[in-house]
Formats: C-alpha cells, structure tokens, sequence
C-alpha cells in the first residue's frame, strides 16, 4: 500500500478493492489509508461496523477527531443507505478531494444483504461521477464466499495488491447493471397477495400493518411498514399503468413484503441519490430505504419490482 500512501492520487474518481485477512491486515490497511489523507488535509470519511472502527480508533489515537466516522451496522444496515451516506460527507467538502474508506459487506451479513453489498458496490461507480474522491472498500476474504467475493472484485475498477496500487483486470464495467439489478429469489408459495391501485392505497397500508403486527413486529416496525408500504404503493398509482401487486410473507428473521407494478425507472441510482438532487420517484425510494433493514429492487423489460425486509425480534 506504500504506493498509494505516498502520492496524492491524480485520477478524479477511484473505487478501489482491498482484501485483508484478520484484524491485523484490516488495521494495516485503514491505518495506511487515513494517515495518507490526514497527511494530505483531506476530508476522511471511515464508514463500518462499530468493531472496525474500534480497531482504527485505537490505532490513530490523538489524530480520531479529524476522522469523520459512521456505524454501518446502524446507518447502513440496509446497504440501499450507504450511498447517500457517502456523498453526504463529500457533498460536505465541495471543491477538495475527499478519502472514503468502507466495509459493507462483513461476516455477519445475511446472504441477501450481501447481494445487496455487491450491488451497492456496482452503483458507488455511478454515483460518484464528477466527483473528485478515492474510495477504498475493505473485504475480509476470510469470511465471503467465493461468489461474492467474485462480484465483489467485478465492481471495482482498481484493487490494492502486494503494496500497490493496480488496475483491476477483473473489473467488468459492461456488466455493472446487470450487477446492480439481480434477480431476487423466489416468493414462497406462501406469500399473500393483494392487488394495488389508486383506490386501495389506504387498503394495502392497513392490509400490511395487520400481518406485520401478526407476524410479531414492534410498535416502531409497523410504523416504518406502513410509511414504507405507503411510498411503495402510491408509486405504482402514479407510474406505469397505474396498478401492481402487494405481495407478504415472513421467512425465519424477517417479514418481507415486496410491490411489483408496470413503471420502469431510467435511473438506476433511484432511490440513493442525496434528496435535493433526486425526484419525487427517487425521493419516495429514498424514505423506504431509511425505514427498512433491507431494500432489493429488481426491473425486467415489463415489470419493477422491491422488496424490503424488516427484521422480526
């Protein structure tokens, strides 16, 4: 990493890959990571688990408070929010360069918040175009499978390896969207299902709450469904033909709850770009993310269709 650490990068825009392997290796890394930026009074952002974070906090000792930090255990819980996160903080410093450094996609995740990593990772190289920022995202190969780690490595045009900054020959820039529009598995057979339009907006809310309350959700949850169930279904009321369908059922942690309708967005940020910049459609998309632990949108030629997850207690 000594290469990148010792020269101010001179390319506008750099989404880089670094694997690491254990604490140590992540330390290491981070470390080498913010020093640089602090050294080059640039604006640092490190967004992680709280975990990691206790790992660099220690390792920078007096120089944490010219480090901005996020919890994305908390604030990126739903990796649909990382975005937003991310150009908040540059949107914070116009004119300079800024150092993000990231890890969405650790240990812990649930096999679909990790397929929703790798699209967020597809999507950070749109959305920060004409921007002037380095992105380093951290992954431990010791705990992804090899899949993941496979799109992972896919979604970045550069990687960090024995030391050095390289172009990443595994970067597949002609498939980002497919990347960050997968297929979302399939419905049980369980799921319910309810028609949607103008007229059943308010049946669809009161419809959701109820199961969600059945299923076990807390007095904050159902609120955050309704809120979300609402955005969702008054998005199809207004886009498309005009009707779609609510569909609801519960798997061993969540509810889940997804709206397909007949709209197509042409923005494939929906729904994460900063809320003065995007449209109502977006704006909507926006507040479902924040309420909800999960967020997938999937769009074939004739249908849109999201899904979100709450987790059940």
């Amino acid at each position: 990493m000594t290469g990148m650490s010792a020269h101010p990068s001179r390319r506008a825009f750099e989404h880089i890959a670094r694997y690491y392997r254990g604490d140590r290796d992540f330390t290491a890394s981070a470390q080498l990571f913010v020093e640089a930026a602090l050294d080059n009074a640039e604006p640092v952002l490190a967004a992680a688990p709280t975990p990691r974070l206790d790992l660099l906090r220690s390792t920078l000792g007096n120089a944490t408070p010219r480090v901005s930090m996020v919890d994305l255990a908390d604030a990126g819980r739903n990796p649909a929010c990382i975005i937003p996160v991310m150009r908040e903080f540059c949107d914070r410093h116009p004119g300079r360069r800024t150092r993000l450094l990231t890890e969405s996609t650790w240990g812990d995740r649930s096999p679909a918040e990790r397929r929703a990593c790798i699209t967020h990772e597809a999507l950070v190289n749109l959305a920060f175009v004409g921007h002037t920022a380095t992105v380093l995202c951290l992954c431990d190969v010791n705990r992804l499978d090899a899949a993941i780690g496979d799109a992972f490595r896919s979604a970045h045009p550069f990687q960090l390896a024995h030391g050095r900054l390289q172009v990443n020959d595994r970067y597949r820039p002609d498939l980002l969207g497919a990347i960050a529009n997968q297929p979302l598995p399939p419905r049980p057979p369980t799921a319910i299902e309810r028609a949607v339009d103008a007229a059943t907006v308010d049946h669809a809310r009161w419809f959701a709450t109820a199961y969600g309350r059945n299923a076990g959700l807390d007095a904050t949850q159902l609120i955050d469904l309704e809120i979300a169930v609402t955005e969702l279904a008054t998005m199809t009321a207004l886009t498309g033909d005009g009707t779609g369908l609510l569909r609801m059922w519960t798997d061993a942690d969540h509810m889940v709850c997804e709206v397909s309708n007949r709209r197509h967005p042409s923005d494939p940020l929906e729904g994460r770009r900063p809320f003065q910049e995007a449209d109502p459609l977006s704006r909507a998309l926006l507040v479902v993310n924040q309420v909800v632990d999960l967020a997938h949108t999937h769009t074939v030629p004739d249908r849109t269709t999201t899904r979100i997850h709450l987790r059940l207690a």
